[in-house]
This record gives structure tokens, C-alpha cells and sequence, in this order.
């Protein structure tokens, strides 16, 4: 039983990774961009730009977690970038330091 849930968590990971590659070829990503500075802290978004767009609108994509936790990493954009919208995902400050 253990063999069989291995490898089929193995197979799922192995074509997650595969499709993640694929969309990568669809859009460019800008990664890490400096949107604004509080004190010493540097909040941060990644802009999911789509090919062959230059004038698209924009989604600004902001992750739950209730201020506590929470990434704007691998959060699920690409059907909205497919279908021609530029979208930001955003960080923010999490508790307890936006406080």
C-alpha cells in the first residue's frame, strides 16, 4: 500500500512540475519587484506578464492568511494571465509586524 501511494505522489509531483514549466513558456514573470518601502521592511510583488499583450489590464492578486501567514509564491495565476491580464501578486506585512 505505502509502494503504490508513492508512486502515485511521485507521478502527481513529476507532472505538476511539468505543467508548471509549460505555462512558463506563456508569459514572462518578473520576479521580486520592490513596490514599496516601510522602515526597514521591503514589500515585494511578482508580475505575471502575458506574451504579445503590451496593453493589458491588470489584476492586483492579494493572498489570504488573515495578516498571519501566508506567500504571494505559487499562487494559481495562470488562467487569468492566459486569458490576457496582467496580474500582480503581492507580500505584505504579516502579523506581528504590521503593528
Amino acid at each position: 500500500m505505502n509502494r503504490i501511494f508513492f508512486c502515485w505522489l511521485t507521478s502527481l509531483l513529476f507532472c505538476s512540475a511539468l505543467s508548471r514549466a509549460a505555462d512558463s513558456n506563456r508569459w514572462d514573470v518578473m520576479r521580486e519587484v520592490e513596490y514599496a518601502r516601510v522602515g526597514a521592511h521591503s514589500l515585494k510583488l511578482d508580475l505575471h506578464i502575458p506574451f504579445g499583450k503590451p496593453r493589458s489590464p491588470l489584476i492586483v492578486w492579494v493572498h489570504g492568511g488573515a495578516w498571519r501567514s501566508g506567500s504571494k509564491s505559487g499562487m494559481p495565476l495562470g488562467k487569468l494571465v492566459e486569458r490576457g491580464y496582467v496580474v500582480a501578486s503581492v507580500d505584505y506585512r504579516l502579523y506581528p509586524v504590521y503593528v
